[in-house]
């Protein structure tokens, strides 16, 4: 039970941030979500996570519901600013330790998303020498890369499109081996939990208690 008003604050607090936390885990969910269509709605947060440090020691733009509450008591207001401050920090923080892997590949996400702007020997390059991908070859990679300056930017089939496939063109995968190797490595990094989840509740759904004896084989089949 709320008792007193610094109760009530923190909880119109945690309406405002929790709201903007629930839109970027909407973001994330999804079926065919990959770590190239995730990586930017984590970036983006990042930087709102930036921009919320500033405002709510400030105006409370984003924080409209904290605001509404402590508009009437800036006393109340002052000594709150402190704390949310921390826990936002805190958050910051949270966010670069759990999705750190994330920023160690957006270099090499940026080159397949448009490698024809990609330097040669850009930051890629370190990013590539030390990720867990040892099948292609660097030096292969940086040629291709010289290549492909010479061609027109509707021909590369590297760039993101609405197909869930994720096919790459047979001439672009014939002409460029290493970068196809490369782009169909990151379309099979596992990037979210939720088909994981999704799937998990829908066996619970067709594994019942009723269907107990259900075989193996079947189940694998329903799935």
């Amino acid at each position: 039970m709320m008792s007193s008003s610094k109760d009530m604050s923190d909880l119109a607090f945690l309406v405002d941030i929790g709201g903007q936390l629930n839109d970027l885990n909407l973001k994330l969910q999804g079926k065919n979500k990959t770590i190239i269509n995730t990586l930017p709605a984590v970036q983006v947060f990042s930087h709102k996570l930036e921009l919320f440090l500033v405002d709510v020691q400030g105006d409370m733009l984003h924080f409209l519901t904290l605001k509404a509450f402590l508009d009437d008591d800036d006393d109340e207001m002052a000594s709150c600013t402190a704390e949310y401050t921390h826990f936002i920090e805190k958050l910051q923080q949270e966010f670069s330790n759990r999705f750190s892997q994330f920023q160690s590949l957006k270099h090499i996400i940026q080159l397949i998303k448009a490698p024809q702007k990609a330097k040669p020997s850009g930051e890629w390059v370190t990013q590539f020498s030390q990720s867990t991908l040892k099948s292609a070859n660097v030096s292969s990679l940086q040629l291709e890369l010289c290549n492909l300056k010479s061609i027109d930017i509707d021909e590369i089939g590297f760039y993101l499109k609405a197909s869930t496939k994720a096919d790459l063109k047979a001439s672009t995968k014939a002409e460029y081996p290493q970068l196809a190797q490369l782009g169909r490595w990151l379309y099979t990094v596992f990037a979210v939990t939720y088909i994981c989840k999704s799937a998990f509740l829908y066996m619970n759904n067709i594994k019942s208690k009723l269907r107990s004896t259900l075989t193996q084989d079947l189940l694998c089949q329903l799935l």
